[in-house]
């Protein structure tokens, strides 16, 4: 099931909150674990335990552990192939946010990063430096239900790295990730958004610690080889 994004509606049809959710296929159904990234009164580390199963008409059913007073359950059906959820609702039995008791879901599923990129990180200054990297997505999520990512990258004529830097942290949520690359003694985080199905990563904003280029900083966009 991997990756989600649900927007929850409030009652004037507005984003309220933005949960983002783990999901995974277990030999007794489903398994998620969701927390709210955006709005809804709880804080991000509020962790919600959800489980439930996809029927023989693809309709979806998760209902949550209780949490903070409350149980959170959401519904819809998957379409073909699992990349999103129509019909989809929200309820809480016991709402913790005014204007969170139930209501409708945009529901978006994002593709595991996984593959080769290629793109240009453009510093401060202006300085472009062409940028690859191979990245891989576990298949299942942390206990925040939190995706994460291996791999290196590669900086073309770059004299910030001894040596090709390695992922050595990361963390992928809904459409937002952030990674940590470390060569040695010099470490480049780099966060920002991906596309729906993972084909471009834009990277609003990377820094190098230590080294030749500590404080360097700036942007840039890597897209999949092949898209």
């Amino acid at each position: 099931m991997g990756n989600w994004s649900l927007q929850l509606a409030g009652p004037d049809g507005s984003v309220a909150a933005v949960v983002n959710m783990g999901v995974m296929n277990g030999a007794a159904g489903l398994a998620a674990v969701a927390h709210f990234a955006q709005g809804g009164c709880l804080p991000a580390t509020t962790t919600v335990s959800l489980a439930g199963a996809v029927g023989a008409a693809d309709e979806l059913q998760l209902t949550s552990q209780p949490f903070a007073g409350t149980t959170l359950a959401v519904a819809g059906v998957l379409a073909t192939g699992g990349g999103s959820l129509g019909n989809a609702t929200y309820a809480f039995n016991g709402s913790p946010c005014a204007g969170l008791a139930s209501g409708t879901v945009a529901a978006a599923h994002f593709a595991a990063i996984a593959g080769n990129y290629a793109g240009n990180f453009t510093g401060s200054t202006g300085a472009v430096t062409a940028v690859s990297a191979m990245l891989q997505q576990g298949s299942a999520p942390d206990g925040n239900g939190v995706f994460h990512v291996t791999g290196n990258a590669n900086f073309a004529s770059s004299a910030c790295f001894a040596t090709q830097p390695t992922v050595t942290d990361s963390t992928i949520s809904g459409n937002s990730l952030a990674t940590t690359f470390t060569s040695g003694p010099v470490t480049l985080t780099a966060s920002g958004t991906f596309s729906q199905d993972a084909a471009q990563l834009q990277i609003t904003a990377w820094q190098i610690a230590g080294g030749a280029c500590d404080g360097t900083h700036g942007t840039g966009v890597l897209q999949e080889a092949g898209n």
